[in-house]
């Protein structure tokens, strides 16, 4: 036997273990898991880059409402918070869950508001406490410390809220889920007809 038989021989028991291994897991269960991880993972980083422009974004305006306008912490805070919910919620919406057409005031804006609100109320919170032990003038960077970490708290449950609840139904997806695929759609017996 010649080095190339020896090469395609051993590349033939090779594939035949890899066949046997794929034949001991249910395919459609792996392509699922598969399937959710590609969907999550890419609707995750969207989420983490929206969530870090945000946090960019309502921390300069809270430090500059703080330092060059003036105000009290949590005036400062309730003005960012404010400014800094609309374009969070136009990027989760259009970019990290692909959601077009016309925006519905009390199944999407209204719900989307009310986290905002909640996470307003836990940070507001946090500020005037953070405001009290230091008689009423905290340092700036300690009040942006305390608003982020408040934030911080509701962040990973407002990404499922949002998935499950708010954008769920009206996202559009990319393209069907490989496991449709793999699993097959269950009307054809044979899997093979078109």
């Amino acid at each position: 036997m010649d080095a190339d038989q020896t090469d395609d021989h051993a590349d033939d028991e090779a594939e035949d273990r890899s066949d046997a291994g794929d034949a001991l897991a249910p395919v459609g269960v792996v392509a699922r898991l598969d399937a959710l991880r590609r969907e999550y993972l890419a609707k995750g980083l969207r989420y983490l880059a929206v969530s870090a422009f945000n946090v960019v974004f309502g921390q300069a305006l809270l430090f500059g409402f703080q330092t060059v306008g003036g105000f009290e912490p949590v005036a400062a805070n309730m003005a960012a918070v404010s400014i800094s919910a609309v374009p969070a919620y136009l990027l989760s919406r259009y970019w990290v869950w692909n959601v077009s057409g016309k925006s519905n005031w009390l199944t999407e804006v209204a719900p989307f508001w009310g986290l905002t609100v909640l996470g307003f109320a836990l940070s507001t919170l946090a500020v005037q406490g953070v405001s009290a032990v230091y008689d009423g003038d905290p340092p700036p960077l300690l009040v942006n410390v305390t608003n982020l970490s408040a934030f911080g708290v509701m962040w990973v449950a407002k990404f499922f809220v949002l998935d499950r609840w708010l954008f769920a139904a009206k996202a559009a997806p990319e393209e069907p889920p490989a496991w449709t695929e793999a699993a097959g759609d269950g009307d054809d017996p044979a899997g093979d007809a078109p």
